[in-house]
């Protein structure tokens, strides 16, 4: 029977039988898992939420390693996908930037009165309802340049910040906000001491072919003698942990860092304009992180894709609802056709 001391929260058992009643409950657990089939443990860890699998990695060595498993790992991301889709589940990462207001200082958005920066994860739904708050790595903040990073992009749960609002700055950083992990990415190769003024924008993809996340970045270089507008990428590798060689993209001319990259169909979408002898000519770059290969695209058919543009250009790129396609908007009295 329940005494008066269980009833008040208090502990019936001494020290020494706590002791050994939690080691006859572990030897319970570990009989347990030891009676389970090996061939069905992974069917049973594919059906747990993530956080549940991080706890379950110190469980035993075999357990860990099949978390750990590339190919498990993309399953039940896909698994994932899949109910969310069915489910109407999806989140939302919402970061919002907390300021007196932001000016412009030689083409580059700078923030006045910075207060802070919370992250949170709200559902995909019409009321937009929280889920949960996220802890931003207290440690990222010690090498910042910027008051705040910017979220670039995001695909399959990672999140790409970029320290580049305002001052030059290359800390590029891989955040799983899921398991609080990151990856701080090496300085690339484009930098203000190296190639003078720049305009730079990145997208993080995720490359099918090698099973790898990568990060490209586009930056127009803004110091050249001639008139012409030269384009620079690089790729950025998670696997390899390295970036890749600079190679030239055709002439053109790409927005930076406010323009965000949408991922569809495995390529980054940029958008992209060009001078053609009295107008410009607007189209998207999708540049494909499996080979390395872009193409362009052009416009729907409102003057075969030529824009005249009256004052700022106002068009953005995203990722229509179901994922497959990419959508651009443009603000109507920003254009003529």
């Amino acid at each position: 029977m329940w005494g008066e001391d269980c009833y008040e929260g208090k502990s019936v058992l001494s020290p020494s039988s706590a002791s050994k009643f939690c080691l006859a409950f572990t030897d319970l657990v570990i009989n347990w898992v030891k009676s389970i089939p090996e061939e069905i443990i992974p069917n049973i860890l594919i059906r747990l939420p993530i956080k549940s699998l991080i706890k379950f990695t110190s469980v035993c060595k075999s357990w860990r390693s099949t978390i750990k498993d590339p190919s498990f790992i993309r399953t039940h991301l896909t698994r994932t996908h899949n109910f969310n889709d069915q489910n109407a589940t999806h989140l939302l990462l919402l970061h919002t930037v907390s300021s007196e207001g932001t000016f412009n200082q030689k083409g580059r958005l700078s923030i006045v009165g910075f207060n802070e920066d919370p992250y949170s994860l709200h559902y995909d739904n019409s009321a937009c309802n929280q889920y949960c708050k996220v802890e931003f790595p207290i440690g990222l903040k010690q090498t910042m340049e910027n008051l705040c990073f910017r979220v670039a992009g995001s695909c399959d749960g990672l999140v790409l910040l970029a320290d580049d609002l305002g001052h030059y700055a290359y800390n590029f950083v891989i955040w799983n906000p899921s398991i609080r992990k990151y990856v701080t990415l090496p300085k690339p190769f484009v930098r203000f001491s190296t190639h003078g003024r720049y305009d730079g924008s990145v997208g993080l993809g995720y490359d099918a072919i090698g099973n790898d996340y990568k990060v490209v970045r586009l930056t127009r270089l803004l110091d050249q003698p001639n008139e012409g507008a030269t384009t620079l990428v690089q790729v950025y590798s998670l696997a390899k942990g390295t970036w890749g060689m600079l190679r030239a993209l055709p002439p053109c001319i790409v927005p930076g860092c406010l323009f965000t990259a949408p991922f569809v169909n495995g390529a980054l979408h940029w958008l992209a304009m060009r001078w053609m002898i009295d107008r410009f000519s607007c189209f998207v770059v999708a540049f494909d992180v499996g080979n390395g290969s872009h193409r362009e695209i052009m416009f729907p058919d409102f003057q075969q894709g030529r824009v005249l543009i009256s004052g700022r250009l106002e068009m953005r790129l995203s990722v229509s609802g179901d994922g497959k396609s990419i959508a651009l908007f443009v603000r109507k009295d920003a254009v003529s056709y």
